[in-house]
């Protein structure tokens, strides 16, 4: 619970107070612990932790590297990140899907699709098959950067190996048709995913009533408004 809350003086006190009385902290609590560091860009206190994992009886499990992984992705070290899946490469624990996906999202939140590209490629090719959430990250990538043709690519080659796009893939897509100006895109995507049973949640309503908004489209704007709030959706959720 504090850890979630981002409270880790009151989890760090926690585990003493358990220690105290001879309950010794499991890889429940050590992975919960690693995990609110890295929330909390405490890197060097999660490492540390790591550290005793490593001295005491307790090994970490890959749920442990991979909230590692995702905070140094987070905090732009993606070398250290990439450091360490080569280590769990090469070790006993075998990496997860999460725990590329992470890396993946890392590369493309700063900007280097290409080794994201590489990575992925390297997943389908291996063991290790990507999920949806994986192609997600490097969709949103190449959105981001406007280049929405290796995008739609990458959609269609993620259902051709039989993921289900999600909403999470079609916002970006409409957000970077969006930006593009391309209004006329953006809404045969938001129509597309909802006649293919994708509920639009707030954060898609909010980038077509942004993008519609920005491009002084006021008709279409509070059309789909209404609709929102119609289906319940109110930008609360």
């Amino acid at each position: 619970m504090y850890c979630k809350k981002g409270m880790m003086e009151e989890a760090h006190k926690l585990r003493g107070h358990m220690e105290a009385k001879g309950v010794r902290p499991n890889i429940v609590t050590y992975n919960a612990l690693v995990d609110g560091y890295c929330k909390n860009g405490n890197l060097e206190k999660a490492k540390q932790l790591l550290e005793e994992f490593e001295k005491g009886r307790v090994r970490p499990d890959i749920v442990t590297y991979t909230a590692l992984i995702d905070g140094y992705c987070k905090n732009g070290n993606l070398e250290e990140a990439k450091r360490l899946l080569e280590e769990l490469e090469k070790g006993r624990v075998r990496p997860s899907i999460f725990t590329y996906t992470a890396l993946i999202d890392g590369y493309c939140k700063n900007g280097n699709l290409e080794e994201a590209k590489r990575l992925l490629e390297e997943l389908e090719k291996g063991r290790v098959r990507p999920n949806i959430v994986t192609y997600n990250a490097l969709i949103g990538g190449y959105c981001k950067k406007l280049k929405m043709e290796e995008a739609y690519k990458l959609r269609d080659r993620t259902e051709a190996m039989g993921n289900i796009p999600d909403a999470y893939t079609y916002v970006p897509l409409i957000h970077g048709e969006l930006l593009s100006g391309n209004s006329a895109k953006a809404l045969k995507l938001f129509n597309e995913m909802k006649q293919r049973g994708i509920k639009p949640h707030v954060v898609t309503y909010a980038a077509v009533i942004s993008g519609l908004s920005k491009q002084g489209r006021p008709d279409e704007v509070l059309r789909l408004h209404e609709e929102m709030i119609e289906a319940g959706i109110t930008p609360k959720d």
